[in-house]
């Protein structure tokens, strides 16, 4: 255990390193959640333009508006986001290469790749509403525990890693100049290949992100709530801006660590090829192995069926 959260802070700790290295990285994150904004503004806008500024639509919106106006928020959020993470992971391949950074280079080649992002946001937003259909939360513990309700969904019915996947796809869609669906299908091969059928990312790579963003939640929300009993704007405008500018600076340095480990662990399962950078065990270590009990019961309850069907056959023989 304490070898596993030791091989993830390293790699954490390789990324930063990596990132202070080459700093210009960070501004495809800092463009990404810009560009989200925007997206998000204009698409509240055109639909107040349409309801006649009826600021009641969106409180009173029926379940079909509703998911229609989610799945379009889901392609355009993806769409940003691959985006954005396949011109970084262009940028951060070429260094990792040894050749000089050329960031129009890496815009044009997300730019050429645009159907295979948009086709990918559009089954990534699919895949999101069918999960937020089946798993519909009922209740404050519902809403509460639906995002971990839907990822072991998602990993007990397609019967893999899927959170370990989406790392390989965008590289693969970038290098191997693959579709959508070919690129998940070749991510999924990637990860089985190397780690095997049953893994998940290592989750301690995520406690270290997120342990910060909930010691600024835990601490950020009474400080601004203290900010408003003093009853002066500079204290609140201040105290609301550093605690808003640290989380989201954290968000920041997370979004750009996870496309630079996923461009340094695809060169290492497709072409074995480490960045100085990285340490190989680390990487080695970044996946690990968690047999899930229910798909392999359903399995074991498969194989038996089949079994059982092809000894009726031979007896009727």
């Amino acid at each position: 255990m304490f070898k596993r959260y030791g091989a993830s802070w390293r790699l954490v700790e390789s990324s930063f390193d990596f990132l202070h290295s080459y700093p210009d990285l960070l501004l495809y994150s800092i463009l990404s959640v810009a560009m989200a904004a925007v997206a998000l503004v204009l698409m509240s806008l055109s639909i107040l333009l349409w309801t006649g500024f009826d600021f009641t639509f969106f409180f009173e919106m029926n379940w079909a508006q509703s998911t229609a106006l989610t799945f379009v928020f889901y392609v355009i959020s993806y769409c940003i986001g691959i985006y954005t993470n396949t011109a970084l992971i262009a940028t951060a391949l070429q260094l990792m290469q040894g050749e000089p950074p050329d960031i129009r280079a890496a815009w044009r080649m997300a730019n050429s790749r645009l159907p295979a992002i948009f086709g990918y946001a559009v089954l990534m937003a699919t895949l999101g509403i069918l999960l937020r259909l089946l798993l519909r939360p009922t209740g404050s513990l519902g809403k509460l525990l639906a995002p971990a309700l839907q990822k072991t969904a998602a990993f007990t019915l397609v019967g893999l890693a899927w959170q370990a996947i989406p790392y390989f796809v965008v590289p693969v869609l970038l290098q191997e100049q693959a579709g959508p669906w070919t690129a998940l299908q070749r991510s999924s091969r990637l990860v089985k290949e190397r780690w095997g059928n049953d893994v998940v990312v290592n989750a301690s790579v995520w406690v270290i992100f997120a342990l910060p963003l909930l010691l600024m939640l835990l601490l950020g929300i009474p400080t601004i709530g203290w900010a408003f009993t003093t009853g002066s704007e500079p204290i609140v405008v201040a105290t609301v801006y550093v605690v808003v500018m640290m989380a989201l600076l954290t968000w920041l340095l997370k979004m750009t660590m996870d496309g630079i480990f996923s461009a340094v662990t695809y060169r290492y399962v497709a072409a074995q090829q480490v960045d100085p950078h990285f340490d190989e065990d680390a990487l080695r270590q970044a996946f690990r192995n968690r047999p899930n009990r229910l798909v392999n019961r359903i399995r074991r309850w498969f194989g038996r069926r089949n079994a059982t069907e092809e000894v009726a056959k031979d007896e009727k023989k």
